[in-house]
């Protein structure tokens, strides 16, 4: 596998999961979640792991604040529990505050740290 260099382009899919369909998306193991966090919650590896794992085997987890939103890159062992996770926590309410995650597929075939 070639080693990709960090390139912020590459981080997420820019085609909206909600105009294209599942099959016309790159979809890779890695996943991004956008938390649009309205109280400022602070987002833990524990709880997304705890969100994010009964989807299947989450390899890698790295989450950072850009711009007020809370992002997170989630790695699966494979595509199909990226895909799970994606069909079934995309617009999910995180927080009772209102604080929703979208979810899309992200360019990255693994997440290097």
């Amino acid at each position: 596998m070639e080693n990709d260099s960090v390139d912020v382009s590459k981080f997420f899919n820019r085609s909206s999961s909600r105009t294209k369909s599942l099959t016309e998306a790159k979809m890779t193991s890695v996943i991004l979640v956008c938390v649009y966090n309205k109280n400022g919650t602070i987002i833990t590896h524990d709880l997304l792991h705890t969100v994010f794992s009964s989807y299947g085997n989450i390899l890698r987890i790295l989450i950072f604040e850009k711009m007020k939103v809370w992002k997170a890159f989630i790695e699966y062992d494979n595509i199909d529990s990226a895909l799970e996770a994606k069909r079934n926590l995309d617009d999910f309410l995180l927080f009772n505050d209102g604080s929703r995650m979208n979810i899309y597929f992200s360019n990255l075939d693994t997440i290097k740290f």
